[in-house]
């Protein structure tokens, strides 16, 4: 008899698991071969699809991660994006930082920090914007560092927990950071108390919705669509400004600034969307 899975989001019993995923083989987030194993779920209450967290998942990750290579494929240059009506070719950080400041009313000075900013290209794309605005960078560990401190307008490089960071900020980013860690909600709600009042939060992650395939990333802990992100970081004490994929393609953009008072002591789940649970249960 198997023991009962809690949704690592919301913490509901029962998750609901996809048989056949355990055959399949998968990749990692850096793009390299992985074999089979891990168990996938999808949550009845909160509507995230999930791998479950075990040990083994946690011992997977932790080999992905220590021999990571961001964009080893161009030499840690990220993929170009190119904008339709005209067809001009800019990097994905270009097309993002473009995004929030055509949709966020941001003041000309302020201090950034990037989550998980691995070499510093969102950092390096977000500069030259406003350069009246202090830049941070954190990450797991410091094979970056140095690069990213050399970036005009960074003031630190950080590691360790978010709440070990001192200060707090105007804005805070989240480039393809959200989908590799558990309790997501939880974690957001961290990141508010790292926020001044009206802070912007900014989160890009793949839209599994619209491509279901990284549901095949072994080292993604959730896996989103815009509604199941939305009410994450909703129930975190933000209030979501947009959440859709016109700034990249396959991938959602939220926008959300933190709301006012304490951050929210109950939270309250919408139904889960009917399209990402059907996308969740082909794979069984």
């Amino acid at each position: 008899m198997q023991d009962t899975l809690y949704c690592h989001n919301c913490s509901h019993g029962g998750l609901q698991l996809a048989a056949g995923y355990t055959h399949l083989h998968r990749v990692t987030s850096d793009c390299k071969p992985w074999p089979p194993g891990g168990q996938i779920g999808f949550c009845s209450n909160c509507g995230l699809s999930q791998m479950v967290t075990d040990t083994a998942w946690q011992q997977s990750s932790s080999a992905i991660y220590s021999q990571y290579e961001v964009y080893h494929q161009s030499g840690g240059i990220e993929q170009t994006i190119f904008h339709a009506p005209t067809g001009k070719g800019r990097s994905r950080s270009e097309a993002i930082v473009e995004g929030f400041l055509g949709s966020a009313q941001v003041s000309a000075q302020g201090r950034l920090l990037d989550v998980g900013c691995a070499n510093g290209n969102f950092l390096q794309a977000f500069g030259p914007a406003l350069p009246g605005w202090r830049l941070n960078g954190s990450e797991f560990d410091t094979r970056h560092q140095a690069r990213v401190e050399a970036l005009p307008g960074v003031e630190r490089f950080y590691t360790g927990l978010l709440e070990t960071i001192p200060g707090t900020f105007d804005a805070i980013s989240f480039i393809h950071v959200i989908e590799h860690i558990a309790a997501p909600t939880r974690l957001l709600q961290t990141v508010r108390e790292k926020l001044n009042p009206g802070g912007w939060l900014l989160i890009e992650v793949p839209d599994c919705l619209i491509n279901p395939f990284m549901l095949l990333v072994a080292d993604h802990a959730s896996h989103f669509c815009p509604d199941t992100l939305s009410a994450v970081v909703a129930n975190a004490g933000f209030e979501v400004l947009r959440a859709d994929d016109a700034w990249v393609a396959k991938e959602i953009s939220l926008l959300a600034r933190r709301t006012d008072g304490p951050s929210p002591a109950t939270q309250s789940w919408p139904p889960p969307s009917p399209a990402a649970e059907q996308t969740f249960c082909n794979w069984g």
